[in-house]
């Protein structure tokens, strides 16, 4: 082994060029072409080896510069993401700085000796070439210059048939050349498009994540007999026994749990919770509310908007209205409950619509109860002009 003279690489003494840096060995009877052409190359450097190095990235970025870049992924991280990929995955001639163009015009246009020792130091020089390349980062930036030696070692090889003819020695060196130069521009597109699909999972989840404590609770009743639409981990069904079954509130003085399981069962692959269950009315809902809201209002009207809030296990509401507001889902429920008179059962059909995360824990705990609570208030809503409204809690 021997020290290369100029970047100090320790390289076999047979070796026509060093393999860190592609210079001539000392000692070793180089062709005067080659010479030249590397002497030609080393001048598009800014040391005395030929280097590779790509302009206006990360790595070559100074410390100030670095510190936008970070801010700057800090603050626009989705977009720049991408833009990173796409810069360092995508490279074109136009890229290049002036230097790196005249050697690549270097590269394409100069032209070897045709003698047979020539042409075989020439392909030994590419690959050295081809060796240094492969040591670096996989980017747009080393496939073009993979692609351009390539496209060389195919110009001199071709040139070696006619004024060589066929060569052995020749074919050899060619053969490792061209597969290895395509296996690593192979694994750089495989690199582009693996990197694009964890960008784009990593924006949707890392998204997702901010974003879903943000995003608002909407819950819905359905009418009777409406079609169920359809937190992950959690079980799927929840029967719960019908002793176990409790009313409160003003509907427990109306009402009382049926002989009949409650059932809570997610839908549509966890996106609504689906509740019934049945009451049996003890007193009408209706005479009670008149009852209560006369001694409190003046012109007292139970046509007026009645409207409120299914709430169960303390934690998941359900919104309902009055047939004052034909708009709201679910007034039919709220209907019947106020039409029963006592001995009537009344089926109880709720479908709530998950879209928050705390909504989303609340649920998870309900379906591992073994007892369910339904609570109902409401709230009578008088029109007293058309700018002025009374609100009254019934209770």
């Amino acid at each position: 082994m021997i020290k290369c003279e100029y970047c100090g690489a320790m390289v076999n003494e047979n070796d026509a060029f060093c393999p860190q840096c592609g210079a001539p060995i000392k000692g070793s009877d180089v062709s005067p072409s080659v010479k030249e052409f590397e002497r030609l190359l080393i001048e598009t450097s800014d040391s005395n080896k030929i280097e590779y190095v790509r302009r206006n990235s990360f790595e070559s970025a100074g410390t100030m510069g670095k510190i936008i870049w970070i801010l700057f992924w800090i603050v626009l991280w989705p977009v720049l993401i991408f833009v990173y990929i796409f810069r360092r995955f995508g490279f074109s001639s136009k890229s290049l700085t002036p230097n790196e163009s005249k050697r690549a015009g270097i590269i394409s246009n100069y032209v070897f000796d045709g003698d047979r020792k020539t042409i075989h130091e020439a392909l030994l020089f590419i690959e050295t070439q081809i060796d240094i390349l492969a040591e670096m980062k996989k980017d747009g930036y080393t496939s073009f210059w993979l692609n351009l030696w390539t496209s060389k070692a195919e110009q001199v090889f071709e040139k070696s048939k006619t004024s060589v003819g066929e060569d052995a020695t020749l074919k050899e060196v060619f053969d490792r050349i061209k597969p290895r130069s395509e296996k690593l521009i192979n694994k750089t597109r495989l690199s582009f498009a693996v990197s694009l699909l964890l960008a784009a999972a990593a924006v949707v989840i890392i998204g997702f994540a901010i974003i879903q404590p943000y995003m608002y609770t909407y819950n819905i009743v359905h009418d009777t007999g409406a079609v169920p639409l359809t937190i992950k981990g959690v079980k799927e069904k929840n029967d719960i026994a019908a002793k176990n079954v409790s009313v409160a509130g003003l509907l427990g003085d109306c009402f009382e749990a049926a002989d009949q399981d409650a059932h809570l069962e997610f839908k549509d692959d966890y996106k609504y919770l689906d509740v019934t269950l049945a009451v049996v009315c003890t007193k009408s809902l209706s005479d009670e509310i008149d009852s209560r809201l006369a001694s409190k209002i003046e012109n007292f009207d139970n046509k007026d908007i009645l409207s409120g809030v299914f709430k169960f296990n303390g934690s998941v509401y359900n919104y309902i209205g009055d047939y004052g507001l034909g708009e709201i889902q679910g007034k039919e429920i709220l209907a019947d409950l106020l039409n029963a008179k006592p001995g009537d059962e009344v089926q109880i059909h709720l479908i709530n619509e998950v879209k928050s995360y705390d909504r989303a824990e609340d649920y998870k705990k309900v379906m591992e109860v073994s007892n369910f609570i339904l609570s109902m208030e409401l709230t009578y809503t008088n029109k007293l002009n058309d700018d002025d409204y009374e609100f009254e809690t019934v209770k």
